[in-house]
């Protein structure tokens, strides 16, 4: 039986689609969108409610955005939401193609810009789908407006999905929070996220220990503990060893009071931060420098701290047996 015409230019569509799927999956962006661009042409043989229609602007509409044709993409992607055959399946398209739209006016048009991050955060929050990158944009967006107030629950929701993945990011929007608590005047609520910004520092700094720690050398240089000063120096090396491993509960002491110094370390930053900003706010913080008075007490807790730590390195040497 002899094939009509649309026939072949489905089998054509389909062909052009799948090369060009086949292209994006080996990172060829001028092959994908080449292909891209003949399926579309061939999708105009059939009618303007064929689905054919509406999956070649899709296609076309995502190449385009990754080759940065920013006004082709946005037309595009438009083309497709507006096809009469978008139903509740293709929610997480949608809401793709809406927040692609929205980033092409971020900048230029920044009240279009959130009208398309809404209605995508509304289809995501339905599907149970990452809200993260629209809701920054949302925050960013109201902060750029001053409006503050409407810019935290965004940044809120943003940290919440980030703070368990992203230790980078969490700390940028808890910046973002505490700036935007600071320009409503809640002095509480802005020392509450430089708090949560100083926890996802520590994290940071935990985790960099956790991924990278420190080397144990297990070989020892010629005539290590062959004089007395090395040999003393190592004996008293086992004797922490020994004592991290048998008096486990001495040392689980120790361990408490060294993580209550380095909270209370937290708590002396966040104190002495309101006063320095308001006594240099209209200064760069790049060229603050402060008076003996604003950085002695930071500098003596930091020397008890040391002595402590001394100490410590003591008492598991004459705790071993």
């Amino acid at each position: 039986m002899k094939q009509t015409h649309l026939e072949k230019q489905l089998g054509r569509w389909n062909t052009l689609v799948n090369r060009g799927k086949q292209a994006g999956s080996k990172k060829d962006l001028k092959g994908a969108s080449e292909y891209f661009e003949a399926a579309y042409k061939v999708s105009r043989s059939f009618s303007k409610k064929d689905v054919l229609r509406r999956d070649s602007a899709y296609y076309l509409a995502y190449a385009k955005f990754i080759e940065e044709d920013k006004t082709r993409a946005a037309a595009l992607f438009q083309e497709f939401l507006d096809h009469p055959l978008i139903s509740e399946a293709d929610g997480i398209k949608v809401a793709g193609a809406l927040s692609l739209i929205g980033t092409i006016h971020y900048g230029s048009d920044n009240a279009k810009a959130a009208e398309y991050f809404e209605k995508a955060l509304e289809i995501q929050r339905r599907l149970g789908l990452s809200t993260f990158e629209n809701e920054t944009m949302l925050g960013t967006i109201k902060t750029l407006e001053h409006k503050h107030a409407e810019a935290i629950p965004h940044y809120e929701a943003a940290f919440d999905k980030q703070k368990h993945r992203d230790v980078d990011s969490a700390q940028n929007l808890s910046v973002q929070l505490a700036y935007a608590h600071k320009e409503l005047g809640d002095k509480d609520g802005e020392m509450q996220w430089q708090k949560a910004n100083l926890k996802m520092r520590e994290k940071k700094t935990a985790f960099t220990t956790e991924k990278q720690p420190i080397t144990i050398n297990t070989e020892v240089p010629d005539g290590w503990a062959k004089d007395r000063l090395s040999h003393f120096l190592e004996g008293s090396r086992q004797n922490e060893l020994a004592t991290f491993f048998q008096r486990r509960a001495e040392y689980e002491q120790l361990k408490k009071i060294n993580d209550r110094f380095l909270d209370n370390r937290t708590n002396l930053i966040l104190t002495m931060m309101p006063t320095i900003n308001e006594r240099y706010k209209d200064i760069n913080f790049e060229n603050i420098e402060l008076e003996p008075e604003e950085w002695l007490e930071a500098f003596f807790y930091l020397r008890t701290h040391a002595s402590f730590a001394g100490e410590a390195r003591l008492a598991c040497h004459l705790k071993a047996e």
